[in-house]
């Protein structure tokens, strides 16, 4: 395994690495360490010579551009709009702690997370206020202020340096949303885990990205 190990990490080329992987991990099936090697040192995505629209990339991520703006919870209930809920809802997927911050209490207020240039305005102003009040500014990784909240983020972005300790509930914050397990997570300790989610999400926003020039009023 040692020898193994040293290989993969003199990165003789992806392929040889891959392959190495794969081969390994066929024989071995319980190990996968290998296996997650690759994953922290796959290239991630660059972002390309042409801008990324951030707010037509969240809007992509959080609502799949409106076509999901009730979540499965409120639609059982029946609910149509979002001025009954304080659940995620709308085109960016606010909720209670959001609008709280942009000061959004009323039905109206509430309703207007479906209507997607209201909606744009609130998100813009919970992002003023993420970035200025709650100091929460990460680069490309920003969107994970939105998704997991200033302190979440920052936490997670502490614990993959190992200065934090994450608790059960931020772990299970990150397993709602990538495509890891709570367990699996919680195995790996703050640190992997933390590695593991930063870097899918390097990798997701590229994916889901839209660039300028695109949806011109966004």
């Amino acid at each position: 395994m040692k020898n193994l190990i040293t290989i993969g990490n003199i990165m003789l080329g992806l392929f040889i690495t891959v392959v190495i992987t794969i081969s390994y991990t066929e024989n071995h099936p319980k190990i996968i360490y290998l296996t997650e090697t690759i994953v922290k040192e796959k290239i991630v995505y660059k972002e390309p010579l042409k801008k990324v629209n951030y707010w037509a990339t969240v809007w992509n991520i959080e609502s799949h551009m409106g076509k999901n703006l009730i979540q499965k919870k409120d639609k059982k209930k029946g609910t149509t709009s979002c001025e009954w809920t304080k659940n995620y809802c709308g085109h960016f997927q606010l909720g209670y702690k959001a609008l709280k911050d942009i000061q959004c209490v009323s039905r109206k207020c509430f309703s207007n997370r479906f209507i997607y240039k209201e909606a744009l305005i609130q998100a813009k102003d919970f992002e003023n206020i993420l970035k200025h009040k709650y100091k929460c500014n990460l680069g490309e990784l920003q969107y994970l202020c939105h998704q997991q909240g200033a302190t979440g983020a920052k936490n997670i972005v502490k614990a993959s340096k190992g200065k934090k300790v994450l608790s059960n509930a931020q772990l299970k914050r990150m397993a709602r949303n990538s495509k890891y397990s709570y367990g699996f997570l919680k195995k790996k300790g703050s640190k992997r885990a933390s590695e593991l989610f930063l870097t899918y999400w390097k990798n997701k926003w590229y994916e889901k990205a839209i660039y300028y020039p695109s949806i011109a009023e966004l």
